[in-house]
């Protein structure tokens, strides 16, 4: 058990080094255009590249996470995205820029992934209420520098400090998570079971899973990336008020993962992502028709 809750805890640390790294291309988007000089179409160019990485990795590494044991996938991933992070540290220049960009995104997706299909197997018992705990601590991480990091992106120079704070944090997270998943945890599920428990909730609905999930990562990361620009640019806000917009909506979703997802295992997922999909695209509807006027 003390295994199982080390092991955990060095999930943690990575998510929240994860949540803040994903969430600074909104954050730092202003001060990309003004340092760099960049078009409306080249700072777009780092969404896009972002998530052809987020694709691409995808693609290549489901079949890795497959066929490699979970530790050392783990452990290669979190080098993939501290490689990025030094590259945004120590580099200033677009297009190194734009390469960070493409593997920090696509290592982080993984990163995700590989965590996501780990913690069921520590917490048998109630998989669906530590995935949500886990994401929760993900969206301290978002959140919280959304908030924070939005008063001080004024310069080039500060993003460089943000992704050395970053790179710290990964290097212990990874760290420790290479010592710790190696050991088994005391009470811990089988092989066997664990695969059959993982198996059982990928089979259920999994074509309408994936189409509620698409919807929710444009959603989720349309805002993510764009809210600071428009409502700078498009508001005429301060930047330190445009990202506690952003934070307030994050924090929404972090607390959402806390305190909905006991429901999660009550409710079964497809009933949850049907009651949960449809209040939370009225409420997006409501907020971007809100923002139109």
């Amino acid at each position: 058990m003390k295994h199982t809750r080390l092991t955990f805890a060095a999930f943690v640390v990575l998510m929240v080094g994860l949540g803040s790294s994903d969430s600074l291309r909104g954050i730092f988007s202003p001060v990309f255009s003004s340092h760099f000089a960049l078009s409306a179409t080249q700072l777009g160019l780092i969404v896009t590249v972002s998530y052809i990485g987020n694709l691409v990795f995808l693609l290549v590494g489901g079949n890795v996470i497959e066929r490699f044991e979970k530790k050392k996938a783990l452990l290669a991933l979190t080098g993939i995205w501290m490689a990025a992070l030094a590259v945004f540290a120590f580099t200033d220049n677009y297009y190194l820029l734009l390469a960070g960009m493409f593997c920090a995104m696509g290592a982080s997706t993984l990163l995700n992934t590989t965590l996501n299909l780990v913690t069921p197997l520590l917490f048998a018992s109630s998989p669906a209420f530590f995935v949500n705990l886990l994401f929760f601590t993900q969206g301290i991480g978002t959140s919280g520098s959304q908030s924070l990091l939005g008063r001080y992106a004024t310069d080039i120079g500060f993003w460089h400090k943000t992704n050395l704070v970053l790179l710290a944090l990964g290097g212990r997270g990874g760290a420790a998570a290479g010592v710790q998943h190696g050991a088994r945890p005391a009470g811990r599920m089988g092989p066997a079971s664990g695969k059959a428990s993982v198996r059982r909730a990928e089979k259920q609905g999994r074509a309408a899973a994936r189409l509620c999930v698409r919807f929710y990562f444009i959603a989720e990361h349309g805002v993510m990336n764009w809210l600071v620009a428009y409502a700078t640019a498009g508001l005429g806000m301060e930047q330190a008020k445009a990202s506690n917009y952003l934070a307030v909506f994050f924090g929404g979703v972090m607390l959402g993962r806390l305190v909905l997802s006991p429901l999660v295992d009550r409710l079964g997922i497809l009933k949850s992502m049907g009651v949960f999909g449809s209040l939370s695209a009225v409420l997006y509807i409501a907020g971007c028709c809100g923002a139109a006027r």
